[in-house]
């Protein structure tokens, strides 16, 4: 398999001020679940689909898909600054 297979898509909608909806896709083989971390938090699993709640400064997204085995993909990153 490609690097680019174990890769996260992040989509991004405007939900309202303040608040975007997050899509995430990926090809990752033998997907399980998709990983996310906010602000530098602890990573947790999360849905395909979700909001994201903005605060002024800077605000970082990152997120990963993780296979039956354990292993985890690439880590795809969003940021906005507020």
């Amino acid at each position: 398999f490609a690097d680019e297979d174990y890769q996260s898509e992040i989509l991004l909608q405007l939900r309202r001020r303040c608040e975007l909806q997050v899509s995430l896709d990926t090809r990752t083989p033998h997907f399980s679940a998709f990983m996310a971390c906010v602000d530098r938090g602890s990573w947790q699993e999360c849905p395909q689909s979700f909001p994201w709640s903005q605060h002024p400064g800077l605000n970082l997204l990152e997120v990963r898909s993780r296979n039956n085995a354990g292993v985890e993909g690439i880590i795809s990153t969003a940021t906005l600054e507020m």
